[in-house]
């Protein structure tokens, strides 16, 4: 083969696989920052999944008061019972 130089005097584009320098002084690439970044924010998302899965996993305890528990509640109209006497429950 006969290697002759390319007729044109354009430059050719850098391939998109190839990675440019950055100008020096300009510390860290954005690829490099980018990179960072998505590892960073993948690796707090396996973190909360892991924390999600042992909490819900761990024995939280008793939900009630066993005092309570048996309780016979006083119940009736709104009437029956004085101001400020009354407490809420679930």
């Amino acid at each position: 083969m006969n290697s002759r130089p390319s007729k044109s005097k354009k430059s050719r584009p850098v391939s998109a696989g190839v990675e440019t320098a950055a100008p020096p002084g300009s510390g860290v690439s954005r690829r490099r920052f980018f990179n960072v970044f998505w590892g960073v924010l993948g690796l707090a998302a396996l973190v909360e999944l892991f924390w999600i899965a042992v909490s819900f996993l761990r024995p939280s305890g008793p939900q009630t008061d066993d005092s309570k528990a048996g309780a016979v509640v006083q119940a009736g109209t709104v009437e029956s019972f004085a101001t400020g006497t009354v407490t809420a429950f679930q």
